[in-house]
């Protein structure tokens, strides 16, 4: 299982490469980088909550990520790396060892903590993680950023719980 992980922490270091080389730092603190990250991590040290995290994380931010690209966003060729890698890693992972009871408020913790980190260290015109403002498009029907904010941060939390809860059913619980 190791490999596994150290094959996700590969690809995380290549698309982070990318975005360094392109002078782009703050775009590794993207919530599937990271959830890539947390799943390479959890998988090599056998951390059952790190990869439950980040899987919860790719749940919501890969179709996301293709919603974005669907609609014209820009594909940064490594970026399938995290996301198809970090997904595909955390499912194997939690296919053998179960999906950590309470992955779900933790999860949703750690993207409250990360939207914070985003509004210290990145540039609020880069709009990491929606930590600053609504997101283009969506401002006619969000014109107030709390709300948005709110109704992002609860419906997150439900697809956490409901998929935690059917990965569990699929694979069991990991202890």
């Amino acid at each position: 299982m190791k490999w596994l992980g150290f094959a996700a922490l590969a690809g995380v270091a290549i698309h982070f490469a990318y975005h360094l080389y392109h002078q782009r730092p703050w775009d590794l603190l993207w919530a599937c980088h990271i959830a890539a990250l947390l799943v390479g991590i959890g998988t090599v040290l056998d951390w059952p909550s790190a990869v439950g995290i980040g899987l919860l994380w790719l749940v919501i931010g890969v179709p996301l990520w293709l919603l974005d690209l669907a609609l014209g966003g820009e594909l940064t060729p490594t970026s399938i790396l995290t996301h198809a890698g970090g997904m595909i890693v955390g499912l194997i992972y939690i296919g053998s060892r179960g999906m950590p009871a309470g992955a779900w408020w933790q999860a949703s913790a750690a993207l409250i903590a990360m939207q914070q980190l985003c509004r210290w260290a990145t540039p609020a015109a880069e709009n990491v993680n929606v930590a600053f403002a609504v997101y283009k498009g969506w401002e006619r029907w969000f014109p107030d950023y709390f709300w948005y904010w709110l109704m992002l941060t609860v419906a997150f939390a439900l697809v956490f719980a409901g998929a935690e809860w059917g990965l569990r059913w699929a694979y069991g619980t990991n202890k």
